[in-house]
């Protein structure tokens, strides 16, 4: 009985060590088995579909406005047309006309009186504006400079941008025109006033005026450069005016 259970151990250890040869693999084989998951894990990221960044939106265009000529006959037509034997050409910086501060005390009142105050103090405001000072269209006159021929070019292309440039669009803003520029033409006088800040321009001849919008109204900053080097001051622009 005992020699049995001996050979039945025996047998059983014997067996276990076949499957741990059979279980157990020679190193190239496992180094294989390695590079072949390798391959594939590789593979498998190859085909993916790989993440795109984000194309940046693009800004759409914006319409650009139609430019047309002012209407035949119109008082701006016909400063346009006599620019072109323009004589004395003269360019002034304004000032133009604030509105008076309202005291805060006048909220509290009741709407008629409120409306009635402020009345009489914008009547007296803009009686007393030109009262002790020269104004020309109701724009306060910090000085004036006959233009020479070294500077003719850049005023006339100021005057004929304004006059000659009309868009197809009307600006809501209430114009301050900082300068202006006046000129002489068979044997008429003519004078154009310019808000940059507004894009607007108004035209004047013998008492009949006309005001528009002008698409454009040439360099700003070299009718100042004029004004500057002939010693004039240039018109204060509150923050809300910043043009």
């Amino acid at each position: 009985m005992d020699s049995f259970r001996r050979s039945i151990a025996a047998a059983l250890l014997f067996l276990s060590m076949l499957s741990c040869v059979a279980v157990a693999a020679p190193p190239e084989a496992a180094a294989a088995a390695a590079a072949a998951d390798a391959d594939e894990a590789e593979n498998a990221l190859t085909a993916a579909p790989r993440a795109q960044a984000p194309v940046p939106a693009q800004p759409r265009p914006q319409p650009q406005p139609d430019i047309a000529p002012p209407e035949p006959g119109s008082l701006r037509t016909r400063a346009l047309d006599a620019l072109a034997g323009a004589q004395e050409l003269t360019l002034y910086s304004l000032q133009p006309w604030e509105y008076p501060r309202i005291p805060a005390a006048w909220d509290d009142l009741p709407e008629p009186q409120r409306s009635q105050r402020e009345e009489a103090l914008v009547a007296r405001s803009e009686s007393r504006w030109c009262k002790r000072e020269a104004c020309f269209h109701r724009n306060r006159v910090l000085g004036r400079t006959r233009i020479g021929r070294a500077d003719a070019a850049v005023v006339r292309t100021a005057l004929n941008e304004a006059l000659g440039r009309v868009p197809d669009y009307v600006s809501l803003c209430a114009p301050e025109y900082r300068h202006a520029v006046s000129f002489v033409s068979g044997g008429r006088r003519f004078e154009v006033l310019l808000c940059y800040q507004c894009g607007q321009v108004l035209v004047v001849e013998n008492g009949e005026q006309a005001s528009g919008q002008a698409a454009s109204m040439g360099d700003r900053q070299a009718l100042n450069a004029i004004l500057r080097r002939a010693g004039i001051a240039l018109a204060k622009i509150p923050v809300y005016a910043e043009e």
